[in-house]
């Protein structure tokens, strides 16, 4: 029997199941009519004939649930069996089918807004990155030694090149690296120590981050999408630091600032939202151009994300 067949006969069993129920137990009557009119004319007694009879059939019970089991429905009848038990017993134990429905209601709540956080922190892009499914992040692996598990680490700037130069794998290679610096931006507050990040010039491209004031990094393409196209150092600034230093975002383009005692011109604004690549981060205060590395700000950094 095919496993079409077999799917429609599970299925007739299920729907036309009084019906059939019914013609099982006419049938099995009839068994025993016929029995007992047997045994009554070799002069058995009435009574006597029908016992011998229904032994000579078989036990009933058993009968109809192998007949059940054949027609793949007894699930239906141990189902509903114990729908009708369950109901009796909360109808009986109010209290107790009080707390059951308590407890599922938490705990189902619970793990509703377990899932919900989860979902929120890790799997949803940052705050002002668009929710595009071809942006993944590429770690490189490790293990201290033979018998110890791989585990994830950064990539150096010559992986980066490696990476960028498959361009039928990667549409774009963008990448970043963080590090505290010394910012003076002019303002009557001096200088301070803040969170910066050391991009790629795409880096805001790649992620598909709009600029909320300024036209960003202009870069010329190169195997590792580290070429800056100017002789100036740049600045992306976040909208709040903005905001701090020049009152509003328009206000901070083209102003000069000192990063470790390096000049840059800032040439974009980010959005309010815009915290990174990845949500939670450490909130930083401005984006620069990896190119800036050989010039001081970030020398010792030769690990990227």
């Amino acid at each position: 029997m095919n496993l079409l067949r077999r799917f429609v006969l599970r299925l007739r069993a299920i729907v036309a199941r009084p019906a059939l129920e019914h013609d099982m137990q006419s049938e099995m009557q009839e068994h025993i009519e016929r029995a007992t009119a047997r045994f009554i004319a070799r002069g058995m007694a009435p009574a006597d004939a029908r016992l011998a009879a229904k032994r000579e059939f078989g036990n009933l019970t058993v009968i109809e649930e192998a007949s059940r089991d054949a027609r793949g429905s007894r699930w239906v009848d141990a189902l509903a069996g114990d729908l009708r038990f369950a109901i009796r017993y909360f109808a009986r134990h109010k209290a107790t089918a009080a707390i059951i429905v308590a407890v599922l209601a938490l705990s189902t709540g619970g793990n509703t807004l377990i899932f919900s956080i989860t979902q929120s922190q890790f799997f949803r892009p940052a705050p002002a990155v668009p929710n595009d499914h071809d942006l993944a992040r590429v770690w490189g692996q490790e293990r201290a030694t033979h018998t110890a598990r791989w585990q994830a680490r950064l990539l150096s700037q010559r992986e980066l090149g490696a990476l960028a130069g498959h361009g039928d794998v990667f549409k774009d290679v963008a990448a970043w690296a963080s590090d505290d610096v010394v910012l003076d931006g002019g303002d009557s507050t001096g200088a301070r120590g803040v969170h910066a990040q050391f991009v790629t010039p795409n880096f805001l491209r790649t992620l598909g981050v709009p600029l909320t004031a300024g036209q960003g990094f202009t870069f010329v393409p190169t195997e590792a999408n580290i070429a800056i196209d100017g002789a100036d150092m740049l600045a992306v600034l976040s909208y709040s630091m903005a905001e701090q230093l020049y009152g509003s975002a328009s206000g901070a383009i083209d102003r000069r600032i000192l990063v470790n005692e390096l000049a840059l011109r800032v040439v974009g604004v980010t959005p309010p939202t815009f915290q990174g690549a990845l949500r939670n981060m450490d909130g930083p205060a401005m984006w620069i151009p990896l190119s800036a590395i050989g010039d001081g700000p970030a020398a010792t950094i030769d690990r990227f994300m």
